[in-house]
């Protein structure tokens, strides 16, 4: 019986994303397990991350959402074949939040994200793979790149 069944490799999409997207893709193959990407869109309308207006959102947003949806496409063709089974773009909310909300769902095992090693005053504020850490109900793997 494998240790992971299904692994979430939840990502910012930034300049780093593929090395640590390949440390995910080598977890699924070790323990044959899915593997699906999610990446939560941030800085959308704020009547929208507040529910105010469900499902509104404004022009510079849309162009936010295709932006991601097109780096995550880039990401998918990059990686080739592997068993990337789902992808997820998330539009609202804190970012560890809905990538514990998707976790649960999805029933994951393991969620694989990035730290880029904030310092000094930055560090005081934390960080999303230390959010998602904390905010997991199962385990998570942080890649420091």
């Amino acid at each position: 019986m494998s240790m992971y069944k299904h692994i979430l490799f939840a990502t910012d999409l930034n300049t780093d994303t593929v090395s640590v997207a390949r440390h995910a893709v080598e977890l699924a193959q070790l323990f044959q397990a899915r593997l699906s990407l999610a990446h939560v869109v941030t800085g959308l309308d704020t009547g929208v991350m507040l529910n105010l207006a469900p499902q509104v959102l404004t022009e510079m947003d849309l162009i936010q959402v295709q932006d991601a949806h097109q780096r995550m496409e880039s990401l998918v063709r990059e990686l080739g074949e592997t068993q990337l089974t789902d992808k997820w773009l998330l539009n609202s909310g804190p970012v560890a939040l809905q990538i514990h909300r998707l976790a649960v769902e999805q029933e994951v095992d393991l969620i694989v994200v990035a730290s880029h090693g904030q310092h000094g005053f930055f560090k005081l504020f934390g960080s999303e793979a230390t959010d998602i850490l904390e905010a997991s109900s199962c385990n998570v793997l942080v890649v420091k790149i």
